[in-house]
């Protein structure tokens, strides 16, 4: 519950869940794992004096799940990290100019978004395509599982790959190229049940929102099992490959780029070479390392939507586990500064970076962080950024002028370290174009 200055009355109630991998690519949820998820936060809330005026939500972009025609699902929850539809993004590739697709829809034809999965599912089973009658974003069909109205925001659809950005409708080429029709595509609204209810925006959009990175020279980077850095822009900028362009709501969007690899390569290290999890990496060392990496042990996005798998370079017998994980923990960091230095080309100096997610609780990450970019770095003051955001979306609606986010505490970078990192980063991008040329 948020009041009407978008300040959290209350406490957050959090019910886990795991995604299901396959060595195949496979990354699936089962949608009624996500939907008891959202149901026991619902039953666990303790309403006070009144209703909420109104309800919002947000949740990950460009899952896909398909349902029949009573609306019930047919197939699991594709999230954003099943890579199993590479070839048939490939294929697209080949078949468009993907530099014009992503200034119309602000996303590439990439395994991450639903062209490609669309594509890998028609060429997997086309007797169950064919019974998809509603192809939707989770966050929608949960929605409508609770208030019985199907529809998505322009915000869930930016992050789908299919949703035309310039005329602010599903993109009729894509869907004939995919195999559909738009009206197998939910309605965009920007509520549902009578106003009361907004339909869902993209948690990125959300986080920008809750955190206060609300103009283009206020980078907001999310270090969570993935990681990505945005800003928020109020026009269609030109988007350069690497990056993306999604709508928060109307003529307002964030820019930026997402890695796939950040705290879940930090919790396999943990775990396969059995790191304490009290352990904590060395900030002078990280700058030093002689042992290089490529934390690609998910299939990689950002900046350059690389296919190979994760390396290691420089290992010896003497080598340790905790040598392992410095690198491979900083050389993912590594790979956020240079989304920032792509940001930063095209929308000039970034003034202030405020940092959210579950890996701010690491004060040597942070560090690291702020050395390898060469920024100072402020942590966001609200916990729970996205939360704050989709309540802030819901207020904004409802005509409230709000106050900014509280600046928070600040993590400063060494200068020296910088330039450390800045050498180690160089030696990384060759060591990336020698495994890039070998592959």
């Amino acid at each position: 519950m948020f009041d009407e200055q978008g300040r959290r009355t209350g406490r957050v109630f959090a019910r886990p869940y795991a995604l299901s991998y396959g060595d195949d690519g496979a990354a699936e949820l089962d949608g009624r794992t996500l939907r008891s998820a959202v149901r026991a936060a619902l039953a666990h809330f303790h309403w006070k004096r009144r209703s909420p005026d109104r309800i919002a939500s947000c949740a990950f972009w460009h899952g896909l799940i398909g349902l029949d025609k009573e609306r019930r699902p047919l197939t699991p929850i594709y999230t954003w990290a099943d890579a199993r539809c590479r070839w048939d993004a490939e294929r697209l590739r080949t078949e468009l100019r993907e530099s014009t697709i992503l200034q119309r829809t602000g996303c590439m034809l990439r395994f991450v978004y639903w062209p490609a999965k669309l594509r890998w599912l028609r060429r997997r089973d086309r007797a169950l395509f064919r019974r998809v009658r509603f192809w939707v974003s989770p966050a929608d069909w949960v929605l409508h599982e609770l208030f019985a109205k199907l529809a998505t925001s322009e915000s869930m659809a930016s992050g789908t790959g299919l949703f035309n950005q310039q005329s602010r409708s599903w993109d009729q080429e894509l869907c004939d190229v995919v195999g559909i029709n738009p009206d197998q595509l939910p309605p965009i609204r920007d509520h549902i049940g009578g106003g009361k209810v907004l339909t869902c925006i993209g948690d990125g959009a959300a986080s920008n929102l809750g955190c206060g990175a609300t103009t283009k020279n206020i980078a907001a980077v999310n270090l969570g099992t993935s990681a990505a850095i945005r800003v928020a822009i109020d026009r269609l900028f030109r988007v350069p490959s690497g990056l993306f362009r999604y709508i928060i709501n109307g003529n307002r969007f964030v820019f930026g780029g997402a890695m796939s690899n950040a705290g879940n390569v930090q919790a396999w290290c943990r775990r396969e070479l059995r790191i304490p999890k009290s352990s904590r990496i060395d900030r002078q060392r990280a700058a030093t390392d002689s042992l290089l990496a490529l934390p690609f042990f998910a299939a990689e996005r950002s900046p350059d939507w690389t296919e190979i798998p994760a390396s290691i370079f420089g290992a010896r017998l003497a080598t340790t586990g905790a040598e392992v994980y410095r690198a491979t923990t900083t050389s993912a960091l590594y790979r956020l500064a240079s989304i920032f230095d792509l940001l930063e080309q095209s929308v000039g100096r970034i003034d202030r970076i405020i940092v959210s997610g579950g890996m701010t609780k690491s004060p040597d990450i942070l560090a690291i962080l702020a050395d390898a970019l060469g920024r100072n770095l402020e942590i966001a003051s609200e916990s729970e950024a996205s939360l704050r955001g989709a309540a802030l979306h819901a207020l904004e609606g409802n005509g409230s002028v709000l106050v900014g986010a509280k600046r928070g505490r600040k993590v400063r970078c060494n200068k020296t370290l910088t330039r450390k990192h800045r050498a180690r980063r160089d030696k990384q991008q060759r060591f990336l174009r020698m495994v890039s040329a070998a592959d």
